[in-house]
């Protein structure tokens, strides 16, 4: 072990490391300062050698390759970093890791650096058209791994550890503050900091590729830039990271932003904060202000906090088939021009969020975009946790945008809450399928849920959203809607147990809507308009509600409704003038409504209301399948001794060829009754009896086979 003390001027050549075991170790108040003067790097660590700086500040590094501050490279190799740091290095030269063609270079500005903070104009890059550096999987047209950090280099097998440490303040062309390539692996813990570091191509913070490994635990990546993509982090190339948070304590600067080292560290006994990406911005096409992920990441107890691009995406982009896991944690205030502000995936990319908040994350620009999570492929699953305030201010998606015909959404346990956009003020759907269960959707404007694909919903709650756009396909069971308006333009769509509470509902032509075991309370406005499509209502009520014309019905949308078990509890403010249920007047055929009731609260028993309009009249026999055959027989029926106009059906299989009364029908939908009773087709579900395209309409209530008196009706013997 070497003691040091003071600063000590590299002179243009530095300290080179080889195959031994060395500890530097600062002493006094505010350690030791090794200067590389911007001559050289400062220090390498090669063959297998191991060193140790403890106290220990590097500064003014500058390298025309990997690591301007300090390079570790090589199987065995080490480096261990206790309350030590890299100030002010940077890295102009080429790419190592390059395969074929040019290099994109940089070079700060001499008289800008280092002298003051680094900003975007401070950098001047000489390349031509054809000179940047490329990686991906043999393609021509594909980026190409390289990893050439300014402050730490760590290459080809070797490890660093940095334990309460620093790297501030330096830059490189890719991995302006740490960057791990060929198998590499580095640790940042105790409230380590990358901070103000940048690159002129992409990760500002930290570049990670080719099976390298990056775990950072109570570490912070803050106010890091580059000037293509991913300002905090960028990993590709089969590399994987884990960024988590256990016990070990923080680290608070008591210097200035701008002082330069030695300066004092204190590490407190309180927790630390949360691993965090802070700050962080990207300016080139590709984006990603926090986090560019080409393979696997696990975050846990992360936060991800106000990064920036001002192109594509603000948070963290996980694509290419990699895999993002983040457990609790939050990704808040990060913004972009578009496609996501919080997250985004692409070409086969895997998110998995557990106890996550995305909130107040935004896009700015004028596209379909996602202010929260933008998809054009790939999977999003969240469980748990929540979305809140976060906007497309001029485009859709407030906190989600699903666009490819791949995407898979899951959702389970998540709350939306106060998300903005011009269309989907929660989901914007163009194609995919997204799964809801147990979410709850609060207080979202612009059409809360616009979606042209698929969605399949339980247990969600739709609480102060100003509308929804249904079209594709969707479902929905044991769900809550209150206060807003559905409009089903076009696809099919089934609503099972489902609750409308002050809530309209709008069929278009061309649309098919089925409603199942679902009621409507406290009705306002045209509460349910169908303007044109099928729809189908089985044991639907319509409850508390005085709203003139609860259903109005064109004459197309008359003609293909079909009903059973309708209950109409009308308010005591109802006008009974008006008919509770109106068709337009050029519809003249029975309406199909069967087993109807209109229950009268008791304050108001004794008023008159009008249920149907005065030309409208109920389907005459309720049998028209013709379960019974021939042996039907179809009576009016008075459900309502206040409304002597209504009249309903009572169908009953009594007659010459069927004397048994048990074979009768009150023109009921089948809830609970056994089909085997009167021995239906063993494939027919029941519960698809009255629905469009049923092979049987309803079920009638019989302790005997109903068969044997059709077969006499067609000729054959009746058997005794």
């Amino acid at each position: 072990m070497v003691t040091l003390s003071g600063r000590y001027p590299l002179g243009g050549s530095p300290l080179v490391v080889k195959g031994i075991d060395l500890t530097l170790e600062g002493i006094g108040a505010e350690g030791a300062t090794i200067d590389a003067e911007v001559l050289s790097r400062a220090i390498e660590v090669t063959d297998g050698a191991s060193l140790t700086l403890r106290r220990i500040h590097v500064v003014n590094g500058n390298a025309t390759t990997s690591g301007g501050g300090l390079l570790v490279h090589g199987a065995g190799s080490s480096l261990l970093m206790e309350q030590a740091s890299v100030w002010d290095s940077i890295s102009t030269g080429t790419c190592p890791d390059c395969i074929g063609g040019s290099t994109r270079m940089f070079r700060p500005d001499p008289l800008l650096w280092p002298h003051t903070a680094l900003t975007p104009a401070s950098f001047n890059t000489l390349t031509t058209p054809n000179a940047w550096c490329r990686r991906g999987h043999g393609s021509s047209h594909a980026l190409l791994f390289f990893a050439n950090p300014g402050g730490l280099a760590v290459l080809e097998g070797a490890r660093a550890v940095l334990q309460e440490s620093t790297i501030a303040d330096c830059a490189a062309p890719a991995g302006g503050g740490v960057g791990a390539s060929r198998h590499a692996n580095v640790t940042l813990q105790g409230g380590s900091r990358i901070e103000r570091c940048n690159a002129s191509l992409w990760g500002g913070g930290i570049v990670m590729y080719r099976g390298s490994h990056v775990e950072m635990d109570g570490s912070v990546i803050r106010e890091c830039h580059a000037f293509q993509m991913s300002g905090g982090f960028d990993i590709w190339g089969g590399g994987s990271t884990l960024l988590a948070r256990n016990s070990v304590r923080g680290a608070t600067q008591t210097c200035k932003q701008r002082a330069r080292p030695p300066c004092v560290q204190h590490f407190p006994t309180s927790p630390a904060p949360r691993q965090t990406v802070e700050n962080c911005t990207a300016e080139g096409q590709a984006g990603a202000g926090g986090l560019w992920n080409g393979v696997n990441a696990m975050l846990i107890d992360c936060r991800v906090l106000h990064c920036h691009s001002s192109n594509i995406n603000g948070g963290i982009t996980v694509m290419g088939g990699s895999f993002l896991e983040m457990i609790r944690g939050t990704v808040t205030g990060c913004t972009c021009n578009k496609l996501g502000g919080a997250m985004q995936t692409y070409t086969g990319g895997k998110i998995l969020l557990v106890e996550v908040l995305i909130a107040d994350c935004q896009t700015t620009g004028d596209q379909n975009d996602g202010g929260g999570i933008h998809m054009l492929d790939g999977t999003v699953t969240m469980r748990g946790g929540a979305i809140r305030n976060c906007e497309a201010l001029n485009a859709d998606g407030g906190a989600l945008a699903v666009k490819g015909a791949g995407c898979e959404v899951q959702l389970s346990g998540v709350t939306v809450h106060g998300c903005r956009a011009v269309a989907g003020g929660f989901l914007r759907l163009y194609a995919g399928t997204v799964r809801l269960a147990d979410v709850s959707i609060e207080e979202c404007n612009g059409a809360v849920i616009w979606a042209e694909d698929t969605v399949h919903a339980e247990r969600v709650r739709v609480v102060k959203a100003i509308a929804m756009n249904l079209y594709g396909t969707s479902s929905w069971t044991g769900c809550t809607f209150s206060d807003g308006n559905i409009w089903i333009a076009a696809g099919t769509h089934t609503f099972t147990r489902t609750t409308f509470a002050r809530y309209g509902l709008t069929i278009a032509s061309g649309s098919i809507m089925t409603m199942l075991d679902s009621h409507f309370s406290e009705c306002t406005g045209h509460y349910l308009s169908v303007e044109g499509g099928t729809m189908v209502l089985r044991n639907t009520a319509f409850r508390n509600c005085s709203t003139p014309e609860w259903i109005w019905f064109s004459a197309e949308a008359a003609t293909n409704f079909r009903s059973e078990l309708l209950t109409l509890e009308p308010s005591c403010n109802a006008d009974p003038s008006t008919a509770l249920i109106s068709v337009d007047s050029s519809f003249t055929e029975p309406l199909n409504v069967r087993g109807l009731r209109v229950v009268l609260p008791v304050a108001c028993a004794s008023s008159s209301f009008s249920v149907f309009s005065d030309h409208l009249r109920l389907l005459h026999c309720s049998d028209g399948d013709d379960v019974c055959g021939g042996a039907a027989t179809c009576t009016n029926v008075q459900p309502l001794l206040s409304a002597p106009g209504l009249m309903t059906v009572d169908c009953s299989c009594q007659g010459e060829f069927f004397p048994n009364p048990n074979g009768t029908s009150l023109a009921l939908a089948p809830y609970g009754f056994d089909p085997s009773t009167i021995e239906l087709p063993d494939s027919l579900d029941p519960t698809t009896i009255g629905l469009p395209g049923a092979t049987v309409d309803y079920c009638v209530r019989s302790t005997t086979r109903l068969e044997p008196a059709r077969e006499y009706l067609a000729g054959r013997p009746f058997p005794s």
